[in-house]
């Protein structure tokens, strides 16, 4: 007996049911897992012992003994112990002393959420991607997750490497606060940067795709015979569709970097709430303006050279087109694919375009972001 081969097709508005479950598994558990890992209360360190490097090397190194000072409104409350006959109300009151690590919370499972639920999106445009443009799995390999790969493990790296910069990780150790190991934030940061890795791989398909309209140039477009209007019409088609993908994807990425500096300045602002070291500001607010600029370098980093490189070909093809040798009597027909809708699209989008690729730096500058959730 033959083997039975069943064939399922579901309609393609699966896939918007697929995008809304990853995304709400993605937010509950993210606050599953915030929550579960929070530290309700802590007593408050008096101190701390701070050893800073000396720049003379003849010296050692400096000690100082830091007050530290609880911020939480409770602490300004003696404690007091129990009495049998007083009933005791036993409750979680953190966010009732930190309404901004509720915020924090909140964006997170956010910021989260988005990323998950972009995964899928992301996945089936890069089987289009390759079913459309015919492209080789080396390609898609090499071409799409080797580069986004790297480029996802350098952001990684570099996260949490700033010299001069106390850790939010090792503050949240060291004084026993917000949660109980500081590794969570890392582990949170780590699982957004692995769910951005398909927007990242799409990119850099974008430009990978757009050399398969060329198939057989060996040096540069020119050296393709596109003798009828049927090539060149559908060339212009595949490279604005590759061109449209490549800023929604540029989009999406950008909602989920600007969260990401939103749920810093949260993260800040939950520090600063908690408690307060004389002497040293545990998270100083010019951390999320480094952040905002330092996401928006790698959004036009990705984003420019592949964005240039699709309208190089399309320019090709346009000097392709207008040559009289190639298509004569073409006047009219070059005016309408040509002449009405521009590749690079009008001012009003280029304006949104490039507010867009800075949206994480002005999100960064925003005045007092969380001052009127405390």
């Amino acid at each position: 007996m033959g083997i039975l081969q069943i064939k399922i097709n579901f309609p393609k508005s699966t896939g918007i049911l697929l995008v809304v479950l990853c995304a709400v598994l993605g937010y509950g558990i993210t606050s599953w897992f915030v929550l579960r890992n929070v530290i309700q209360y802590s007593v408050p360190r008096k101190s701390l012992l701070i050893e800073v490097p000396n720049g003379n090397r003849t010296k050692e190194n400096v000690i100082f003994s830091l007050k530290v000072t609880s911020n939480l409104p409770i602490d300004s409350v003696s404690s007091v112990r129990p009495i049998d006959y007083v009933p005791i109300v036993k409750k979680n009151i953190l966010f009732h002393q930190n309404p901004s690590f509720l915020i924090w919370t909140f964006l997170i499972s956010t910021m989260i959420s988005i990323a998950a639920g972009s995964v899928p999106f992301f996945i089936s445009k890069i089987f289009e991607l390759k079913k459309k443009f015919s492209l080789s799995r080396k390609k898609v390999w090499i071409g799409g997750f080797l580069y986004a790969g790297l480029l996802d493990l350098f952001i990684i790296l570099t996260n949490n490497r700033t010299t001069g910069f106390y850790q939010p990780p090792h503050i949240i150790d060291d004084f026993h606060i917000l949660f109980n190991d500081g590794s969570i934030i890392s582990a949170l940061v780590l699982t957004n940067l692995i769910l951005i890795l398909p927007g990242l791989v799409v990119m850099f398909l974008t430009g990978v795709s757009s050399d398969s309209i060329y198939i057989g140039a060996k040096n540069n477009i020119n050296d393709i015979n596109f003798s009828n209007k049927e090539s060149i019409e559908d060339a212009v088609k595949k490279l604005k569709y590759l061109n449209m993908l490549l800023q929604n994807t540029l989009q999406i990425m950008a909602i989920i970097v600007v969260f990401s500096v939103l749920t810093t300045s949260a993260l800040g602002d939950s520090i600063r709430s908690t408690l307060k070291v004389e002497g040293l500001d545990l998270f100083p607010k010019q951390i999320g303006y480094i952040y905002g600029m330092y996401f928006s370098l790698f959004l036009c980093i990705v984003y420019i050279p592949i964005y240039y490189y699709l309208k190089n070909n399309y320019n090709g093809l346009k000097e392709l087109a207008a040559d009289p040798i190639n298509i004569p009597n073409s006047t009219e027909w070059y005016t309408s694919l040509f002449g009405d809708v521009k590749f690079e699209g009008s001012a009003i989008e280029n304006l949104k375009l490039a507010l867009t690729i800075i949206a994480p730096i002005i999100t960064s500058f925003l005045p007092n972001t969380f001052d009127f959730f405390k």
